[in-house]
């Protein structure tokens, strides 16, 4: 078989690999992920789903400065659906304030 007729082996199930993970593990690996492929189009798939996980997660962890963190790696790359959700942050902050 022809090396152009071979199935493309780079393709990578990001979504497949990282529902084995949960939780500060999920965002942590994705965030490696994103680092190892900078200027790729996986980097970016790895911060988009660094920053669903994070926000969903906000309510439980309270971790705004991780959430904004992955949203300031994704520097507006991602369209006005990845900017920082203020209201989210401070609700968040709000509620670790009232629990510690």
């Amino acid at each position: 078989m022809d090396v152009d007729q071979q199935p493309h082996q780079d393709a990578f199930d990001l979504e497949a690999y990282i529902s084995s993970y949960t939780s500060h593990t999920k965002v942590y690996r994705l965030l490696f992920i994103a680092e190892r492929n900078q200027g790729k189009p996986l980097e970016l798939e790895a911060l988009k789903l660094a920053a669903d996980e994070v926000k969903q997660s906000l309510r439980e962890t309270y971790n705004t400065a991780k959430y904004e963190e992955v949203l300031q790696r994704i520097r507006g790359r991602l369209g006005p659906e990845c900017e920082i959700d203020r209201s989210a942050a401070e609700r968040a902050e709000g509620e670790r304030g009232t629990r510690g």
